[in-house]
């Protein structure tokens, strides 16, 4: 997937991300955060299973980005055979 290609169709100030099953950033425009465990978060990973079966939006707080400190807000979607979640970060 070519995820730099739809970043640049969104504009400035995002980045894209794929999260697989087990809850691990497997591809991402940020790469400071490739191979990050989101289930390590306490309640996170049950949240993360629940959006990625669904069928719909979900948009998370505004966290601050436990890389740079910035803040973020981020946004899941997931792909339709629900193998991953798709996100996206402003």
């Amino acid at each position: 997937m070519n995820l730099e290609g739809l970043r640049a169709g969104l504009g400035p100030g995002y980045d894209l991300y794929v999260i697989d099953a087990r809850g691990a950033i497997i591809a991402t425009t940020f790469r400071d955060e490739l191979g990050f465990a989101l289930s390590g978060y306490p309640g996170f990973g049950e949240t993360l299973t629940t959006m990625r079966l669904g069928d719909g939006f979900v948009s998370d707080r505004v966290v601050r980005n436990r890389v740079n400190g910035t803040f973020r807000k981020y946004a899941y979607r997931p792909t339709p055979d629900h193998r991953f979640s798709s996100s996206r970060s402003a």
